[in-house]
């Protein structure tokens, strides 16, 4: 007999979880959970970005139209991303900042994806967050 497939196995789950590395790689034991397709936060991630997509396609074509050019703000774009990217951020483990606990709240996640210092660790989430394979279930079978 052999064995059947199970589709399960192809469902995107809720969430989860990263464990960041310093920059050289090396374990830190601090662990962030991310949202995946399952996620109702991922939904509205998309609603949002495709809300921006349509709005920034209207504003090229009215300067189109008027035979300008259209400039985005940088600051406005930047403040769409880092909200979009900090709300893939559902929750870390216990972690402290220059001595002091830095919880996961809505602050810490936003700064997690403004500040330059903390750009290796926005990198890894984002990276990891874009990999739909890490929100599919493992199974023993391959």
């Amino acid at each position: 007999m052999t064995d059947v497939f199970d589709l399960g196995a192809l469902v995107y789950g809720d969430a989860a979880q990263l464990a960041i590395r310093t920059r050289d790689g090396a374990p830190t034991g601090w662990k962030v959970t991310v949202c995946g397709p399952g996620h109702p936060n991922h939904a509205d991630i998309q609603r949002r970005l495709s809300a921006f997509r349509d709005a920034r396609a209207r504003q090229e074509a009215m300067a189109k139209k008027r035979n300008d050019i259209f400039v985005p703000s940088a600051e406005e774009d930047a403040e769409l991303w880092r909200d979009l990217f900090a709300r893939r951020v559902l929750a870390w483990t216990p972690v402290k900042f220059d001595g002091a606990d830095f919880p996961c709240d809505e602050a810490n996640r936003r700064a997690i994806f403004a500040e330059p210092r903390f750009a290796w660790i926005a990198e890894q989430i984002n990276e990891f967050a874009s990999d739909l394979a890490n929100f599919t279930r493992k199974t023993a079978a391959a």
